[in-house]
């Protein structure tokens, strides 16, 4: 069983948090120039959490990093209010299809470890207007340099390959299959919850 299968067996079964060493197979591929996407399945407070640990986790190593969320690329000014202690999760427009009390108690959390010295960003890299996946991974290219990246977005996002009947799909990549067919430096997970 690889490690990653290990980290969704014990949160589906067990339901347990993970000791932190148990992060590291994810926390350790964060580096320069690379770009990690956590794939959730939306309104899965669970995802959060895990989201979460992975970057506390990161963190006592005294390392930065970039954290990019799916929300929509206008709410950026008030997230860096947020993140500077000037505004609450609660000020930010967020799509209902994500928007969960976790999510927020989220952005509010690491607006505290930012306040506590943690070198940490927040960006908003989505769009309501354009293709997403394609503007999603323009704002990850974007941003991509020496501060490695951790995405959450939605588990569709996160898949590098799609061999589907594109007549059932939205007939364009995925984020993480964009990134991948630039030669960026992208790893990615999607989570599967059993209800």
């Amino acid at each position: 069983m690889k490690w990653y299968h290990i980290i969704l067996y014990h949160l589906i079964l067990f339901q347990s948090p993970l000791l932190a060493g148990e992060y590291s197979p994810i926390t350790e591929q964060l580096k320069p120039n690379s770009i990690t996407i956590i794939g959730e399945i939306h309104q899965h407070p669970e995802s959060i959490k895990l989201f979460q640990e992975l970057i506390r986790s990161y963190l006592k190593n005294n390392s930065c990093l970039t954290v990019a969320l799916e929300i929509n690329n206008n709410q950026q000014s008030i997230i860096e209010k947020i993140m500077q202690g000037r505004a609450v999760a609660s000020d930010l427009k967020i799509s209902s299809i994500i928007d969960q009390p976790a999510l927020r108690n989220f952005i509010n959390s690491m607006a505290r470890l930012k306040g506590d010295g943690a070198c940490l960003s927040i960006i908003t890299i989505d769009s309501a207007t354009e293709n997403r996946d394609l503007f999603m991974a323009a704002q990850l290219m974007k941003n991509i340099g020496a501060t490695p990246i951790l995405a959450l977005l939605g588990g569709l996002h996160s898949l590098k390959k799609v061999n589907w009947d594109l007549s059932m799909t939205k007939g364009h990549s995925y984020v993480a299959e964009i990134l991948n067919k630039n030669s960026i430096n992208v790893r990615s997970y999607p989570q599967v919850w059993d209800d």
